[in-house]
């Protein structure tokens, strides 16, 4: 368990790790094994993930984490699914008595396990996964657990909205890049045709324009294929 001072550092720590020189798994891994350490009651701790098609656990701390999460995904009941779905915190206080996820709450018992937490992630207002906190004791988890839970919970937040930022932001300088590259080749092609046949530079895109449609290749190509071809004839003179 870590103190209150260590607990200080480690949330500005997490806060000051960036995209790009560490991957999404080594930051949520991060948070995890924190959280289990920071939070009063905590055995175990993960993070799932949920999309269209199934929920998976981007980070845990151990095996039983696993073990815990693939039972909620198998049997699809459980406090991390209810707080993945719903946006809400779900705190189980004694799974022996809880009556919401009875299937959930035998393998859990199984496990060894009585009680959990489980905390939405939200980004951009929207549920996309739960932080998971597992304690081996009836009520492990009092108001100052879910305290330090909760912070944790909103930096794992916070860590996928920046990687979600930091996704869509590669994706439109690769595609701004593509973009400068195909006018280049595009302008080339062009320049190309312009020496070869004296026509506008209107004619010349209409040209490449019309041999797109009628081989229904991309303009690109077709423009790229033209400046090889010229390459190649000026090396061979």
């Amino acid at each position: 368990m870590i103190g209150p001072e260590d607990f200080h550092d480690s949330l500005f720590e997490l806060s000051s790790l960036l995209l790009g020189e560490e991957t999404l798994s080594s930051i949520l891994q991060r948070i995890v094994d924190l959280t289990c350490a920071a939070v009063p009651g905590c055995s175990h701790c993960g993070v799932s993930l949920l999309s269209a098609e199934r929920v998976t656990t981007a980070a845990a701390t151990n095996g039983t984490t696993l073990q815990l999460d693939g039972a909620q995904y198998s049997t699809r009941e459980g406090p991390c699914l209810q707080a993945a779905r719903t946006g809400e915190m779900v705190r189980v206080d004694d799974f022996s008595t809880d009556i919401r996820f009875r299937l959930f709450a035998a393998e859990a018992l199984r496990l060894g396990i009585n009680s959990s937490l489980s905390f939405p992630l939200l980004v951009r207002d929207k549920s996309i996964g739960a932080l998971n906190i597992y304690g081996e004791d009836v009520k492990a988890f009092g108001d100052n657990s879910e305290r330090l839970a909760s912070r944790f919970a909103r930096q794992a937040s916070a860590t996928l909205a920046n990687a979600e930022i930091h996704d869509r932001t590669v994706t439109l300088v690769t595609q701004l890049n593509d973009a400068l590259a195909s006018r280049s080749v595009i302008d080339q092609a062009r320049g190309i045709l312009i020496a070869r046949t004296g026509c506008t530079a209107g004619q010349a895109i209409d040209t490449l324009k019309q041999r797109s449609q009628r081989e229904n290749r991309k303009l690109r190509d077709i423009a790229a294929e033209i400046v090889d071809d010229a390459t190649t004839s000026d090396g061979d003179q």
